[in-house]
């Protein structure tokens, strides 16, 4: 899917319905990362990278919930080059979605457990063990 244009992943409705076009453009979408995303070869999940602010290229979730969140929320911003999903630099558009690098101190968590729980999810993937101890 080393497509130039990608102009279809923001051209997702048509009078408030998702365009026929768009929702064929996603099953390519999810094709190309059951090819190619490592974790999915593994653990049988990808990046959700829909524009709904609980994902965003955040958490990993199956084929299915991608696809329905993609056709319900549309894409992340930018994200015209399919890193998290297998593509390298070479093969797409050369524009790279940015995850925004802010912290606040609200966002480090302090006592929630939870924000370092999504952290070390992040970095660990879907398959990590968190009853497991050494």
């Amino acid at each position: 899917m080393s497509s130039t244009s990608r102009d279809w992943m923001y051209n997702r409705l048509d009078n408030g319905y998702v365009r026929i076009e768009f929702a064929a453009k996603v099953k390519e979408f999810i094709s190309f990362a059951q090819q190619h995303c490592p974790t999915y070869q593994s653990e049988r999940k990808i990046r959700c990278p829909c524009n709904y602010k609980k994902c965003r290229l955040v958490p990993y979730l199956d084929i299915e919930m991608v696809e329905y969140h993609i056709c319900r929320y549309g894409f992340v911003p930018g994200y015209l080059c399919w890193y998290e999903h297998g593509e390298n630099g070479d093969e797409g558009p050369q524009n790279f979605y940015q995850m925004d690098n802010h912290i606040d101190d609200a966002d480090v968590g302090g006592d929630d457990p939870t924000t370092y729980r999504k952290m070390l999810h992040n970095v660990a993937g879907p398959s990590f063990n968190w009853n497991h101890v050494e």
